[in-house]
């Protein structure tokens, strides 16, 4: 019985250690995603995460972000491995600055 609690406490003590770890690089992810969103959207940009996707070779962050005076939109924010930040609207089309006009993007989707 001592050996199965003992077993468990490990078990339940390395989840918590990992999960930490997460959360500490989500926390990171985010505030990288948020930057770049600003430096597209402009700083009076809010945003509000909505869900994380965790992989093998980076995460995923879904945040909806509504600029100053404009319509909210939900962002796909990759970050790989090496902490490259990828911005990609809801039809997966790159974003790379503040003059994205959607009359002229390509998607691979279609």
């Amino acid at each position: 019985m001592k050996k199965l609690m003992v077993t468990v406490m490990g078990v339940v003590l390395a989840g918590t250690a990992v999960t930490a770890m997460a959360g500490k690089s989500d926390k990171e992810h985010l505030s990288q995603c948020t930057a770049n969103i600003e430096a597209v959207f402009g700083e009076e940009t809010s945003t509000k995460l909505k869900g994380i996707k965790r992989g093998r070779s980076g995460n995923t962050l879904k945040i909806k972000t509504i600029p100053a005076g404009g319509e909210g939109q939900t962002i796909k924010c990759w970050v790989d491995k090496e902490g490259s930040v990828t911005l990609l609207d809801s039809e997966g089309v790159a974003i790379t600055n503040s003059s994205y006009n959607t009359a002229d993007k390509v998607s691979l989707n279609n």
